[in-house]
């Protein structure tokens, strides 16, 4: 039997990272290739425990910790992140949070970081809508991942209410 490759999952017990996990869970190829890796900063509560039964392994880290997320990556041959804004409101420390990913997918010598981003509306809108903040930290995570050269794919989901405001 062949080893299965490992994709990481940041965000597991949430929403998006959660959706991620799921679909490698519940398709039967994808689950027949890959084991999943769930990370999250709290491995006893509920929804990681319920992941943990699920087969996935679950593993504590903190995004402003590099360290604890070169440990959690270690040995994944795919890495997905997703980083909360909502949680602490700080588009910055959101910035350093999604670098630290990147940095430790970059050390530990994962072959593909999917980084869930969005567009750069400050930019988009020429300093007319500069304080979407949300938007505008992953878009310049997403710039440093492109500036570290490592294979990556961004994942956009783009909002047409906020795109047609634009144009």
């Amino acid at each position: 039997m062949s080893v299965k490759k490992i994709i990481t999952v940041f965000g597991a017990t949430g929403n998006q990272g959660g959706a991620v996990v799921k679909q490698f869970l519940n398709d039967p190829q994808l689950n027949n290739t890959w084991a999943v890796r769930g990370i999250t900063r709290n491995v006893s509560k509920d929804s990681a425990k319920k992941l943990a039964s699920q087969g996935v392994e679950v593993v504590a880290a903190d995004l402003e910790d590099k360290d604890s997320l070169v440990k959690a990556i270690a040995g994944s041959d795919t890495v997905f992140a997703v980083t909360n804004y909502w949680e602490k409101l700080d588009a910055k420390l959101e910035e350093q949070q999604g670098r630290n990913i990147a940095d430790a997918a970059k050390e530990t010598g994962v072959k593909h970081l999917i980084w869930s981003s969005l567009l750069d509306i400050t930019k988009l809108s020429n300093g007319k809508l500069s304080r979407v903040y949300h938007f505008d930290s992953k878009a310049h995570v997403e710039e440093y991942v492109r500036a570290l050269g490592i294979p990556a794919t961004f994942f956009r989901k783009h909002f047409p209410v906020v795109i047609s405001i634009l144009f």
